[in-house]
Order: structure tokens, then C-alpha cells, then sequence
């Protein structure tokens, strides 16, 4: 039984972690989904929403967007989470924010090497926010409680983190379920 729970823990990790590694320079640059306007959106925003897993969410209009369903792993690409959002910070791949749904249960391995504080966002989504630093990137993952299937990975250099962070802290409260 516990080389069972140990092996689910490994590909819930793995699954974690790769799925929102960069996937090379080919990025779709598809039209956001802009069928509801919500009572939280911004001007100077856009809006994301996601049929699929039922999310909604906002971000700063500048930066850049990409969105994908999921595909099998290619000598090219790691394979990808069920549907995701990718924003990109001043543009920048290397610099982004990964909302992303997953038909498996999300979990954070080896959560004791992050900082883990409670995160809620503005439609009151409770969720666990894993934070750390590690050569000269931030690192960051939001699971949330109550939708087991939908979180965030965040990776990016420290300092474009720390010079955007009440942007991303905002982008991370507007997420809001709405199935």
C-alpha cells in the first residue's frame, strides 16, 4: 500500500512540475475566450475564460497570452496539462504564469522545500501558495482546496517577479470558479 500511495505521489509531482515547462519558441497565439465580462474585470485587462475546467480570470492587457489544450509528449514538446493558460510577463517565455487544469488530482511534491501560506482569492477560492527561490528564479504553485483539479505555476526571474508581484498576486485573485 505505501509503495502504492509513494508511486501516485512521484506522478502527481512530475505531473506537477512539467506541466508547465517551456515547450520551445512555437507559441499559439489563439483569441482568449471573452464570453462573459465578470464583475471583477479591470479596464487595462484582459480576460481569460476557461470552459473546460470552469475558471475565470484577469490579467494585465500588456502582457502576453498564450492557451492549449492538451497533447501527448514529442521529441519537440514535454506533453501538457488538459487546458492551460500561459501569461507571459513583458513578454518574455521565460518569464510566466501557468493557470492550468488537469483531469488528475494536483499536488505539490516535496512541498517542505517551498514556503506554503494560505492564499484566498477574490471570490473567496481557498488554496495552499508554495513560494520559493532558487538560482536567481522565483518559484510558485497554487493548489487549490476545493477544485483538486485546477492550479498555477509561476517561474520566473526574481527580479521581474519581485518588480511585478502586486500584478501577479492580482492575476492570482481574479481566478474565480464559475461552474
Amino acid at each position: 500500500m505505501r509503495k502504492h500511495k509513494f508511486i501516485l505521489l512521484v506522478f502527481c509531482f512530475v505531473i506537477c512540475l512539467t506541466a508547465c515547462q517551456p515547450i520551445g519558441s512555437e507559441t499559439q497565439q489563439e483569441p482568449l475566450a471573452q464570453n462573459k465580462v465578470h464583475s471583477n474585470f479591470k479596464k487595462g485587462y484582459s480576460q481569460y475564460t476557461n470552459g473546460i475546467f470552469g475558471f475565470y480570470l484577469t490579467f494585465p492587457a500588456a502582457w502576453a497570452s498564450s492557451t492549449s489544450e492538451y497533447r501527448e509528449a514529442t521529441d519537440q514538446y514535454n506533453s501538457s496539462p488538459d487546458s492551460e493558460i500561459r501569461i507571459f510577463i513583458d513578454g518574455d517565455e521565460g518569464n510566466y504564469i501557468c493557470v492550468y487544469g488537469q483531469h488528475g488530482q494536483i499536488a505539490v511534491l516535496d512541498s517542505d522545500a517551498y514556503e506554503a501560506t494560505e492564499f484566498h482569492t477574490d471570490s473567496g477560492l481557498s488554496g495552499v501558495l508554495y513560494q520559493r527561490e532558487i538560482d536567481a528564479r522565483a518559484e510558485c504553485h497554487l493548489v487549490f482546496l476545493e477544485n483538486k483539479h485546477l492550479a498555477v505555476s509561476i517561474r520566473m526571474d526574481l527580479d521581474v517577479f519581485q518588480k511585478n508581484e502586486e500584478k501577479i498576486i492580482g492575476v492570482l485573485k481574479s481566478i474565480e470558479q464559475i461552474l
